[in-house]
């Protein structure tokens, strides 16, 4: 289900173009940003992917619990509610 709500958030809600995988953009190739609430659960995971797959830079929120379950996501910046910052 992850995967399903990331891809319906990220090509039909925000209107991403579905990449051409013969042709994929370098990752954070594009100078633009996209915040992901709750990079730690299924969803978040699977949208930080798509994002950068599609080229975008992305940044994510995390509990300061879950940082570890985000450090191997190719994210340019991470952050918690409680200040802790890995950017």
């Amino acid at each position: 289900m992850g995967i399903l709500t990331a891809a319906q958030g990220v090509f039909d809600l925000l209107g991403v173009p579905i990449p051409d995988p013969t042709k994929l953009p370098a990752a954070g190739s594009r100078d633009e940003w996209v915040l992901v609430f709750g990079g730690a659960g299924s969803a978040g995971q699977f949208a930080v992917q798509l994002l950068r797959v599609a080229g975008f830079k992305v940044v994510t929120t995390s509990s300061a619990k879950s940082f570890d379950v985000c450090a191997p996501l190719p994210l340019d910046a991470m952050g918690s509610l409680t200040g802790q910052c890995s950017c």
